[in-house]
């Protein structure tokens, strides 16, 4: 089941991992994990507003948060992102959520492409959101 949040983003049911449903942890539908141009990206609940309205921005432009980082990480497949959520001390005891994104194109400057991430270095470039799974805030990942 799928719902529409108040911003226009399809909201994707989060799926607790079970012997029927054997792509637990895709937090998406195939089309979405398969496709090359869509990444993820994993932060707390609370930064979802703000970037819907000013855009992903690396670490070091963030207001509260004191950091060297000059770059925005996006996982290739949800899973990833999943368990960066998860395991992450900053998020701990927070609600968190996984960002679906699709980028026009990961081969440019401004993007350094991994095998399993992306880092973008340039600000000006913003994939467009296409979807958001909420993670409870009990889960533990394991």
């Amino acid at each position: 089941m799928t719902t529409t949040i108040e911003t226009k983003i399809k909201e994707y049911e989060f799926k607790l991992p079970n012997k029927d449903n054997e792509d637990c942890y895709q937090l998406f539908p195939e089309e979405l994990e398969n496709d090359p141009l869509v990444l993820f990206h994993g932060t707390e609940t609370s930064n979802l507003q703000s970037i819907l309205k000013k855009g992903f921005l690396p670490a070091n432009e963030l207001d509260d948060i004191k950091t060297t980082l000059n770059s925005v990480s996006y996982a290739k497949n949800s899973n990833d992102c999943l368990m960066y959520v998860c395991s992450n001390k900053s998020h701990q005891s927070t609600k968190k959520c996984v960002i679906a994104v699709r980028f026009k194109n990961l081969n440019c400057v401004g993007i350094r492409n991994n095998n399993s991430d992306i880092y973008v270095d340039d600000v000006s470039i913003q994939p467009e959101i296409i979807g958001v799974c909420f993670i409870p805030i009990d889960y533990n990942w394991v």
